[in-house]
């Protein structure tokens, strides 16, 4: 026996979305509209890098705008034979798009900077 599943993720299966970093919004999905295709994540003056650590003082820091998609999908796959699983194979994938605008005041030439996205937390159903 073969069985085979594969589910595009949409924002109608949110169930929760949890913002990590100030001016980080998810868009809202709402459980009564009907919203299909991508999870965007819309940045609005998202400091990637602030050189004193201080929020207040905006000339040294590195800002995003934009927004950023995410158009998650699941794959699963199985082959049993007599009541033995042969195969399974569970495979996630994710396309990404992004249209974001990096700005900066800063005066030196190099900086890094590792952040998170919001959790979007998926309900069961």
């Amino acid at each position: 026996m073969n069985l085979s599943w594969n589910q595009k993720l949409t924002p109608d299966e949110v169930s929760s979305i949890v913002p990590l970093q100030k001016g980080v919004h998810p868009q809202n999905y709402s459980k009564n509209a009907l919203s299909v295709g991508d999870f965007t994540i819309n940045l609005n003056e998202v400091v990637l890098f602030d050189a004193d650590g201080d929020l207040a003082t905006t000339n040294d820091q590195i800002v995003a705008n934009g927004s950023i998609k995410l158009n998650p999908e699941i794959e699963l796959n199985a082959i049993i034979n007599w009541f033995h699983l042969d195969k399974f194979s569970f495979t996630t994938t994710m396309n990404e798009s992004s249209d974001l605008t990096i700005s900066s005041k800063v005066t030196f030439a190099s900086a890094s900077y590792k952040g998170k996205l919001p959790n979007i937390i998926l309900s069961q159903s």
